[in-house]
């Protein structure tokens, strides 16, 4: 029950339980096996990317942040090539017990079961789901820096090594602290994102929402009305990306 496999014809067909699934007509079908496979090797491509350049940074990676995607596309193609060589790197060091290898492969594993190949998590990805699979990286990071500095044996051979540590930690610093700020209530972290999750139908039904409980508090009618109708033009958004979207459907009729 909990990893969603059923026996016989049992996928999910709704968009915020399933993001592998598209409008057909008046129906929703499963994505094609290419599209699916493709969506799926883009988002472990931004997996990577993340690690390297965290921004930008949101919560929500439901339908449709992520569009569908075909190997036709660069980020895809690119990001199954990536894999292949690391999969074949990490299989390349294995019987020697590498420590570059087995950061490879704990970076592979812990990112495996959160990768909507073996079963669906229900979204196509979400940055906390890098908490453990960035320790495979950080071995590999470490590795690398420290091969660089055996190379130069020497305090001068420290220097590269060391300026590359200072500025990434300084500047992931920084970033860990202005993203703090966007955590400080939900309000502020929705209308905060969905600035990146533009096309998302969840995050879109949030900041209605949210604008919806506002105007309840406001005892002015014209400001009341203003409020709606901006939570109203969120709900739209929703539908749009996401026509059976039942909350965002709810809270447009409680707004009329």
């Amino acid at each position: 029950m909990v990893i969603n496999w059923q026996i016989g014809d049992g996928t999910s067909l709704s968009l915020m339980n399933n993001p592998f699934v598209k409008a057909s007509g008046n129906k929703w079908v499963p994505f094609s096996l290419g599209e699916k496979m493709a969506t799926i090797f883009y988002t472990l491509g931004r997996y990577v990317k993340l690690l390297f350049f965290p921004h930008p940074l949101t919560h929500d990676y439901y339908p449709r942040h992520i569009g569908i995607m075909t190997f036709s596309k660069m980020g895809s193609m690119f990001s199954l090539v990536l894999y292949i060589v690391l999969a074949i790197m990490a299989a390349g060091g294995f019987q020697k017990r590498n420590l570059l290898s087995f950061g490879i492969l704990f970076f592979l594993i812990a990112l495996s079961i959160v990768s909507n190949i073996f079963f669906p998590v229900g979204t196509n990805m979400s940055e906390r789901f890098l908490f453990m699979p960035s320790v495979g990286f950080s071995i590999v990071a470490g590795y690398l820096l420290v091969r660089l500095v055996q190379r130069e044996a020497t305090w001068k051979g420290l220097t590269i090594p060391l300026v590359v540590l200072a500025v990434v930690s300084m500047l992931f610093m920084f970033k860990t602290t202005m993203r703090n700020r966007d955590w400080v209530s939900n309000d502020v972290l929705f209308f905060k994102d969905v600035e990146v999750s533009q096309n998302s139908a969840k995050i879109l039904t949030s900041c209605g929402a949210s604008l919806y409980s506002q105007s309840l508090n406001l005892a002015d009618a014209g400001q009341r009305g203003e409020v709606v109708g901006q939570a109203i033009s969120y709900f739209n958004k929703a539908i749009n990306v996401y026509p059976n979207h039942v909350p965002a459907i709810f809270y447009r009729g409680l707004c009329y």
